[in-house]
């Protein structure tokens, strides 16, 4: 392990550097920021943070139920019905480009992994954020995180997001980016073998 690294769990007070994250390398605008704020006060929620020197090179970050970036009733409903048990939906993976390829998505994906077990979880549900040109930046670091029990590609899955004053870092307001989504099941024969990472 990176010995300039540190990892530990969000805390309140890092509220508004995670949401300047968020917005930096995800999605903006003020439903963006009161939506993360909101997750933060949830009582099934949990982060943990990569830092270096002080400075947050990473985080993750979830929340308990089923959560899009912008409500999808139709979606919504295929994977409650489809997975009654309790999922945990990680919402946010962000490690900025000055620390990328250091292993600091696996490792928060991996403390992150250990959390939810621990909260009685045993699914996770991700919305891996894919560009116009098809790449999916995090599904690298998802590969081996479990059993994948559902996956759906859907092109053009922020189509909508201005309707909800919501800002692309990629496309701005009309965002042409996609989504993968996944349910993984945290247990599963590919997860288990995680920890020798």
């Amino acid at each position: 392990m990176d010995m300039d690294l540190q990892y530990e769990p969000i805390a309140k007070e890092n509220a508004q550097e995670i949401v300047g994250l968020y917005e930096s390398y995800l999605n903006g605008g003020q439903s963006v920021r009161e939506h993360v704020l909101e997750g933060m006060r949830d009582k099934n929620y949990a982060g943990f943070r990569a830092v270096c020197k002080g400075e947050t090179a990473g985080f993750i970050s979830g929340r308990g139920g089923v959560d899009f970036t912008c409500p999808n009733p139709r979606l919504e409903g295929e994977i409650t019905g489809m997975f009654p048990q309790r999922i945990y939906t990680l919402d946010a993976l962000v490690v900025r480009p000055g620390f990328r390829r250091r292993g600091i998505a696996a490792e928060l994906l991996e403390r992150m992994r250990r959390e939810m077990l621990r909260m009685g979880y045993r699914l996770a549900l991700t919305e891996l954020w894919m560009y116009p040109d098809g790449s999916i930046p995090a599904e690298k670091a998802l590969f081996r995180y479990g059993l994948t029990l559902y996956e759906k590609c859907i092109p053009h899955f922020y189509k909508d997001l201005k309707r909800y004053a919501i800002r692309c870092p990629v496309c701005g307001e009309d965002c042409r980016c996609g989504a993968k989504i996944k349910v993984i099941d945290l247990r599963g024969a590919d997860g288990e073998r995680m920890s020798g990472w």
